[in-house]
């Protein structure tokens, strides 16, 4: 567990950053766009972060409409507005360029008056301004090639008819930007599959859940309250899955997000990731396995910990990324009690078994069926081994995955399978682990031990020999014969029944 130290808390963290990161991908977007009349000064500004992928046919990639209005009187000729189709790379050089180089662009702009992407760092659409519309600027711009583009806006002054630029004067005006593939999507074309993919996961959750039922419904007499309470942190998963298929409808329909939606999504799915990291805590520490019980304190320390975690996710969400320390700090402890436990319980299971197999040879003890307090003992040991290995194995991956995540920017649909599937998998995992059985094989299991038939002989003392003891020769018994019992793993002071 040492050597790990490092391993997990970095899992931790970066599980913890991924978690409590909230996406904005609303495709209509609208903010305020500070515009400079008379500058003589070009001026660069960013639409959106996010880049915006455009896909379809040959003929037709994607629409974009644009539109700026700002409030009149206007105080002076207003600049040429031209919008900025850049790739990532361009757009991460088209940020740096000096203000020479914009003017340079301006110029060899305002001379072809059109757009063009030769010897530019990026596609250069302008908008039209109607001087019968004043104030408004706008276009309409069909693409025809499939590609990732961030969007700029660049002023380029404009001088008067005396060849002036008039008195500078900064004004704040409103801009549009509505981003439209084919099939009237707003989504990314990297994007455009999320409705399809969240319709199967949701497919897949109705199948698991159908089983989990069956498995109730069969097995009630032997439900305990661990099998119960592992199905909360499910529950809030399906509802979770529901939520983001809901919002990514929304968007693609109406290419923004839906503000209630979101919130609701931010609190269902902080309370599952925390909900998911302290079942297999609880699960881990034997309640229902091998005690019947938890003491109450450890119950406070649960609760005390789903408090924090659930609140720091949403603070950092909501207030200030310093809260993700308290979040970080969260896992890396739940993760450190689920392994130290589920070892602590291996290991006492384990000696539980050599005890017994001990007690049965020393007492030769005979079965009279297929199972034995060995069996029941190995089942309990199984359980924890694999508990054991799905933590660890999900934690790796987890850290994996998320490492990888950071170059899958382009490809939200490949994000967010690598992060459903993993977590399918462990739930559906802690399930099969703690399913239910028949478990009344392990009630009542009965063993033989030899018992002989023995003569005591009492004989008094001799009266010509006071004190001596007379020798008496004795056999073996004339016959042996065996008492039949019940035992359970509970007579070889192993653990209570429970799931066994």
């Amino acid at each position: 567990m040492k050597n790990h130290t490092t391993f997990w808390r970095l899992f931790c963290h970066i599980s913890s950053v991924l978690c409590l990161v909230s996406s904005t991908v609303g495709r209509i977007y609208d903010n305020d766009l500070a515009v400079y009349y008379g500058s003589k000064e070009p001026s660069l500004s960013l639409l959106e972060e996010k880049a915006f992928g455009f896909g379809g046919t040959s003929n037709e990639a994607g629409l974009v409409d644009f539109a700026v209005s700002c409030p009149l009187p206007e105080p002076a000729a207003p600049p040429a507005m031209w919008l900025l189709f850049c790739t990532t790379n361009e757009a991460r050089e088209f940020s740096k360029i000096s203000s020479n180089h914009l003017n340079f662009e301006c110029h060899r702009l305002e001379k072809h008056n059109l757009f063009t992407s030769d010897d530019t760092y990026c596609l250069h659409v302008k908008a039209n301004y109607n001087s019968s519309t004043p104030g408004e600027h706008s276009l309409y711009y069909r693409l025809q090639q499939s590609q990732f583009y961030t969007f700029f806006v660049l002023q380029c002054p404009v001088k008067q008819p005396n060849k002036t630029f008039g008195v500078k004067h900064k004004d704040m005006c409103k801009w549009w930007l509505s981003l439209l593939n084919p099939k009237h999507s707003h989504l990314s074309s990297d994007e455009s599959s999320m409705p399809d993919i969240y319709r199967a996961i949701m497919a897949l959750w109705a199948f698991l859940v159908v089983l989990w039922l069956g498995n109730c419904f069969l097995y009630c007499e032997f439900s305990n309250p661990l099998h119960k309470l592992l199905f909360i942190a499910p529950s809030f998963k399906i509802l979770l899955v529901i939520l983001i298929f809901l919002w990514w409808q929304e968007i693609e329909t109406k290419g923004q997000e839906s503000h209630a939606i979101m919130i609701l999504r931010e609190i269902v799915q902080s309370i599952e990731d925390a909900l998911l990291f302290l079942s297999m805590m609880i699960a881990s520490e034997g309640w229902c396995v091998l005690r019947p019980d938890i003491r109450r304190f450890r119950w406070i320390f649960v609760f005390v910990v789903f408090l924090i975690f659930t609140g720091s996710v949403l603070c950092v969400v909501w207030v200030h990324s310093y809260f993700l320390a308290f979040a970080v700090c969260s896992v890396v402890f739940i993760m450190y009690r689920s392994l130290k436990w589920c070892s602590y319980n291996i290991e006492h299971l384990r000696r539980q078994l050599l005890e017994a197999q001990s007690f049965v040879n020393r007492m030769e003890l005979k079965y009279l069926g297929q199972i034995t307090v060995q069996d029941q003992l190995k089942q309990k040991l199984g359980m924890y081994v694999k508990l054991r290995l799905v933590c660890t194995t999900y934690a790796m991956l987890y850290a994996v995955i998320v490492t990888l995540a950071t170059f899958l920017s382009e490809y939200t649909w490949i994000k967010a399978l690598t992060f459903e599937i993993p977590e399918l998998a462990v739930y559906f995992a802690i399930g099969f682990i703690f399913r239910l059985h028949n478990f009344s094989q392990y009630e009542n299991i009965r063993v033989t031990a030899p018992k002989e038939s023995s003569v005591v002989f009492i004989l008094p003392q001799g009266e010509n020999t006071p004190g001596m003891r007379r020798r008496v020769m004795l056999g073996h018994p004339l016959n042996v014969t065996t008492e039949t019992f019940e035992i359970t793993a509970e007579d070889l002071k192993p653990t209570t029944r429970s799931f066994l």
